[in-house]
């Protein structure tokens, strides 16, 4: 039996929603309602940073993102590379 499964969407959301992005992901091989909960915009919201649209104005071409997840990992590889280049 699955506990995970037991426990309410909310109490779910407050738990992913404490956790960093790389767990979040991983966190979907708990449970469906996990899995579920993951892929809430909510979630994905929490972790985009607070300049996210600056961040893409800075570049020549504009994401074509459906949910906030996409939008975040997006983000996440614009400030990867950024970083990169800057160190190179």
């Amino acid at each position: 039996m699955n506990y995970f499964e037991r426990l309410p969407e909310e109490c779910i959301f407050e738990i992913i929603s404490k956790i960093i992005p790389v767990d979040v992901v991983r966190s979907t091989t708990l449970s469906k309602l996990f899995k579920f909960v993951v892929g809430s915009d909510q979630i994905w919201e929490r972790f985009l940073p607070l300049d996210n649209q600056e961040i893409i104005d800075k570049y020549e071409f504009s994401p074509v993102c459906n949910t906030k997840k996409e939008l975040f990992f997006f983000v996440y590889v614009i400030l990867q590379f950024s970083l990169m280049k800057a160190n190179w």
